[in-house]
């Protein structure tokens, strides 16, 4: 085989070796953090307020006189459904919905609530449709979720 192939074959190696233990101390650190996450169970939580389990982690419901105001939007979408039955709150009763971050463990339930007006910082929206990423290499953009909603001023 030749010198020159031979280089390029280790250095590819070493590159992919590199990019496989970045990738799995990400992973761990991230399994690592969520095992550590303790939220607390669906159901309510004060005289106004609700805590939706998501995973490990919670979003939050307010009642006030014309609806509900979400705090988050929780991480999987199918899991919200099914915790908002258990409350016997409609989707379409949510009126706001106010995002703390645009993670994707903040905004997968954004879709369910056709009713409510989003907010959320002018940065955050960059990054949840795509045109900025949170770093390099992360990704959190969800443009369903924002083709929902036209944002606050």
């Amino acid at each position: 085989m030749n010198k020159i192939v031979k280089r390029v074959l280790i250095g590819i190696g070493i590159f992919v070796g590199i990019v496989a233990i970045v990738v799995g101390v990400f992973l761990y650190k991230f399994s690592s953090e969520t095992s550590k996450m303790t939220p607390v169970e669906t159901g309510k939580i004060s005289e106004h307020g609700y805590a939706i389990k998501d995973e490990f982690v919670n979003m939050y419901l307010i009642k006030d006189s014309l609806g509900y105001i979400a705090i988050d939007a929780g991480k999987d979408l199918k899991i919200i459904e099914t915790e908002l039955q258990k409350l016997n709150i409609k989707p379409e009763e949510v009126i706001a919905v106010f995002l703390t971050h645009t993670d994707m463990d903040h905004v997968a339930g954004i879709p369910l609530f056709t009713n409510a007006k989003l907010y959320m910082a002018r940065n955050e929206e960059k990054m949840l449709n795509g045109e900025k990423q949170k770093m390099p290499g992360y990704n959190n953009s969800n443009p369903l979720a924002l083709a929902c909603f036209a944002s606050a001023e």
